[in-house]
């Protein structure tokens, strides 16, 4: 019925719902032709995105799919879809780590949100998902004023010349390393710099404790690209680091996302929830004209939401028969 529809090499409209928080590396084809649309309503929805220009300017491509966010969405409660799952190698120590830090993570949660609300903010702008700011919490607490034995400053924990690369000026008595929205832009460009060579965020998260360097030797001891395959080949502080980051992540949000996931499980994690939505989505196989006879549409439900994938129609064969 498919092949019948659509041509070869045409461009369609896909409206699906997906749930976590994403990161995505390929910017979105300019396209335009026929559309179809596979809709499907909810009557609850988790928090799976803040930010709607991340979608509309950056593509997941594990499945051939080019996604971006076509609307806005209404907060609510998904909880028939696939949630991010702990790790169980870590279970332990997420659990031993909340049970020793509440009190501080709760102390921190009360006192930092004017420093959550500037790094949301950025992180939002930049495209990155907003569960990174707590890296800043187990970096310094969330206090710009920070300064650790070795040199490092403020929210982040740059070092002097790291901080200097990226931009941030440490002269006399001035040090933007202190400076909450000046550190925090730093802090988003060098996180973007590092997902551009791992497209992994526990193993951006070690390199960011680390260094490149240093995950790159643990990489190439383990034989593997996966944070639970060559954490004991990093340094026990670093290893240590990422755990506390998921421990931190699990205590605030209650569940993880995609950056308390490796790139594997990342996939998996998509594909499960993709599988999800297939089996609920329902194809409607008119062409689609967004732009005509709008007062003669039927009223949208409160709760639906729409992301816009522009695919070939070979691709979503591919997708659709691997479901």
């Amino acid at each position: 019925m498919l092949k019948n529809l659509w041509g070869a090499k045409i461009a369609i409209t896909i409206v699906l719902l997906l749930t976590g928080s994403f990161s995505f590396s390929k910017p979105l084809p300019v396209n335009s032709g026929a559309k179809a649309a596979i809709h499907f309503h909810h009557s609850t929805f988790s928090t799976f995105l803040k930010d709607t220009a991340f979608f509309r300017q950056h593509a997941f491509d594990s499945t051939g799919l080019c996604i971006c966010l076509e609307q806005e969405y209404n907060e609510a409660s998904y909880a028939n879809a696939p949630k991010v799952t702990l790790n169980a190698s870590v279970e332990s120590f997420v659990e031993d780590y909340i049970s020793k830090n509440r009190y501080m993570l709760e102390k921190i949660s009360r006192n930092g949100q004017y420093y959550f609300k500037i790094i949301e903010q950025i992180f939002e702008k930049r495209g990155l998902p907003v569960e990174l700011k707590y890296l800043a919490v187990i970096e310094s607490k969330l206090r710009p004023s920070s300064l650790s034995s070795v040199g490092a400053a403020g929210l982040w924990q740059f070092m002097p010349a790291t901080a200097k690369g990226l931009g941030l000026k440490i002269a006399g008595k001035i040090d933007e390393r202190k400076n909450s929205y000046k550190s925090t832009l730093a802090a988003a460009k060098y996180l973007e710099r590092l997902y551009s060579i791992y497209q992994d965020w526990l193993l951006v998260i070690a390199a960011y404790n680390c260094g490149p360097g240093g995950v790159n030797k643990a990489i190439k001891k383990a034989g593997s690209t996966s944070f639970w395959d060559l954490q004991y080949f990093l340094p026990q502080e670093t290893r240590l680091h990422v755990k506390k980051f998921i421990g931190t992540h699990y205590f605030y949000e209650g569940h993880g996302s995609l950056t308390t996931l490796t790139r594997e499980e990342t996939e998996d994690h998509l594909e499960s929830v993709a599988s999800y939505i297939a089996t609920q989505a329902t194809l409607n196989t008119a062409v689609a004209d967004l732009s005509k006879d709008a007062n003669k549409k039927e009223p949208k439900p409160v709760h639906e939401i729409k992301i816009t994938a522009v695919v070939h129609d070979e691709d979503l064969l591919k997708f659709i028969e691997k479901k």
